[in-house]
């Protein structure tokens, strides 16, 4: 006898098969929320803003340097985009004062 020839009676019950061997549903009894992940997907262009080319030597941010440096981008490219900022550079950011 091969496994076509077995009905669903024969099968065990397992607890995803009812009484009569039909496969339940667990998922949909269970009252759970299902989230379509592409609804929040975002419709906007995303684009990536490197720092590397404005870090002083690609690999410190000096901020007098860095802010300089920003005020020449035309950032008009940037709008109604979503912006991912990040640096393809090991850099090293100074905080408070050097002296």
């Amino acid at each position: 006898m091969n496994e076509s020839d077995q009905n669903s009676s024969d099968l065990p019950n397992f607890p995803f098969r009812g009484e009569g061997g039909e496969i339940i549903n667990k998922v949909a009894q269970s009252g759970l929320d299902t989230l379509d992940l592409e609804d929040y997907y975002p419709r906007e262009e995303i684009v990536l803003f490197d720092l590397k080319p404005h870090l002083f030597r690609e690999m410190i941010l000096k901020e007098k340097e860095f802010r300089a440096s920003l005020q020449n981008i035309d950032w008009a490219q940037y709008q109604d985009k979503i912006v991912a900022v990040m640096s393809t550079a090991d850099a090293i950011i100074l905080y408070g004062r050097i002296c």
